[in-house]
C-alpha cells in the first residue's frame, strides 16, 4: 500500500499536488489540518495524527469536536506517558526509541522528534510499502534554516525553539532507518 503524509510546510502552497495525494491508498494527516486547501493538500483524510498526551486534554472529546475527522482512526504518538481518554479507533504510537535515537545519533540530549517524524513511524506501523511525503519541508532539507508552515496554518513556527529542540537532519537519516527496517520507500515530493 502506498501512503501519502501531509504536513503543514510551505511547499504545498500553491503546488496543486491534491489529487496525487489523494490518490494514494491512504492519507495520514495532522489533528490540526481544517486549514488544508483540497487543491493543494487533497480532501481525503484515512488517519489522523495527534500527539498524546495533548495539553491535558480528553483527545476523545478533542476529536469528537473537530469539524472533520478521519475515516479509520488515529494514530497518538506519545513518549510513554499515561494515555488520557483515547478516541474510538485509535492507536497509540511509542516514539520514546526514536527519540533516544535521535539523541544518540545527534548528542543533543535535550532535543525531541517534531511530530513530522511522527507520521513516519506511524506509517511504518501500517505495513505500507510506500511513504510519500508532501509538506515535509525541514525534514527533506534536513535544515530547519527558513523552516515555516504553510501560511494558512494556525501556528506559526518558533525558528529559535525549532533550532533548540529539534534536529532535521538526524530525523532524515532516522527517517531512513525506519523505511529500511519496515521494508518501505519512502520519497519526499
Amino acid at each position: 500500500m502506498h501512503i501519502a503524509l501531509v504536513g503543514h510546510g510551505a511547499s504545498l502552497d500553491g503546488a496543486g499536488r491534491g489529487a496525487e495525494i489523494d490518490a494514494a491508498g491512504a492519507v495520514l494527516r495532522l489533528h490540526d489540518c481544517v486549514w488544508h486547501v483540497p487543491a493543494d493538500h487533497g480532501h481525503r483524510w484515512t488517519w489522523g495524527v495527534m500527539p498524546g498526551p495533548w495539553r491535558n486534554q480528553d483527545l476523545a472529546r478533542f476529536a469528537r469536536d473537530l469539524a472533520i475527522r478521519p475515516l479509520k482512526g488515529w494514530l497518538v504518538y506519545h513518549f510513554g506517558q499515561p494515555h488520557p481518554k483515547l478516541p474510538p479507533q485509535t492507536i497509540p504510537v511509542d516514539v520514546r526509541f526514536w527519540n533516544e535515537q535521535l539523541r544518540r545519533l545527534t548528542g543533543k540530549p535535550e532535543i525531541v522528534v517534531t511530530r513530522g517524524f511522527a507520521m513516519f513511524a506511524c506509517a511504518a506501523l501500517l505495513n505500507c510499502d510506500k511513504v510519500t511525503a508532501y509538506g515535509f519541508d525541514a525534514i527533506a532539507a534536513g535544515t530547519g534554516a527558513g523552516y515555516r508552515y504553510h501560511g494558512k496554518c494556525a501556528n506559526p513556527v518558533d525558528e529559535a525553539k525549532a533550532a533548540r529542540r529539534h534536529d532535521f537532519a538526524g530525523e532524515r537519516q532516522l527517517i531512513e532507518r525506519i523505511a529500511q527496517q519496515a521494508g518501505m520507500a519512502i520519497g519526499f515530493a
